[in-house]
């Protein structure tokens, strides 16, 4: 299943690839926005999705709330006994902000979206 939705700012891109939910989100995220990225990530936990690929090369904008609002809902996810990967953002300003942040250093990252799904899949 594909699904491809807009909300405040964000586009996201919902898809199934082996047994692993991969959500692609590009846009401006900012905290408004965080709450429907979150939403989503939440709904895939609920419906029983246990591997989450969250690709975030899409961003083009991020602030710093934000980021924290999606590092605790990375968190969420894993403590309901999921695993997920993220591709972080590549553009300048987004991929900043997740570094000054201080939470690359916590989150699963992956360099790519190949990656990722290699990781996933052995876990």
């Amino acid at each position: 299943m594909s699904l491809d939705q807009r909300s405040e700012g964000l586009t996201f891109l919902e898809r199934e690839v082996d047994e692993v939910s991969m959500l692609s989100v590009s846009g401006d995220l900012d905290f408004a926005a965080a709450g429907g990225l979150c939403a989503r990530m939440h709904r895939i936990s609920r419906a029983g999705g246990r591997c989450l690929l969250l690709d975030l090369r899409g961003l083009r904008f991020c602030e710093p709330r934000a980021v924290r609002a999606v590092s605790g809902a990375v968190e969420e996810f894993i403590a309901n006994a999921g695993v997920i990967a993220i591709v972080p953002p590549t553009e300048d300003v987004p991929a900043e902000v997740f570094a000054a942040s201080g939470v690359l250093e916590f989150l699963p990252l992956h360099d790519s979206v190949f990656s990722a799904l290699a990781a996933l899949n052995e876990s």
